[in-house]
């Protein structure tokens, strides 16, 4: 079971709203409670829940890659992993999270036609 910011807040005698402005580098709390908060963050390896903070915030931070199945046809399989698993990558080290689909139908194998123009 993942730790919550409330669950931090109990252990460390503090508010909610405090834990969320510490964790968000907040320059409202006090140095001695950013310290003491991040240590128990760090001891029970807190991370943040991206669907509640998606509601705080307005904002996903999630990408959608969707690809023709064409790409994988046509022999560029090796190429294209490389290329997906480096783009995957740079969008993760910026936090985004990330989505990857083709346009097939896994029951009916069937695939959208792409029109390119």
């Amino acid at each position: 079971m993942s730790i919550t910011s409330y669950d931090i807040a109990k252990i460390a005698n503090v508010s909610q709203s405090t834990v969320s402005r510490c964790l968000n580098n907040s320059t409202l709390v006090s140095e001695k409670t950013r310290e003491r908060i991040y240590k128990i963050a760090q001891e029970h390896n807190f991370q943040f829940n991206s669907n509640a903070r998606s509601l705080s915030t307005n904002r996903t931070s999630t990408i959608g890659l969707v690809f023709p199945k064409e790409v994988v046809d046509f022999g560029f399989g090796v190429h294209f992993k490389y290329w997906q698993d480096a783009l995957i990558e740079s969008l993760e080290r910026i936090e985004l999270d990330v989505i990857v689909a083709f346009f097939e139908n896994r029951f009916t194998k069937k695939y959208y036609e792409v029109d390119y123009g």
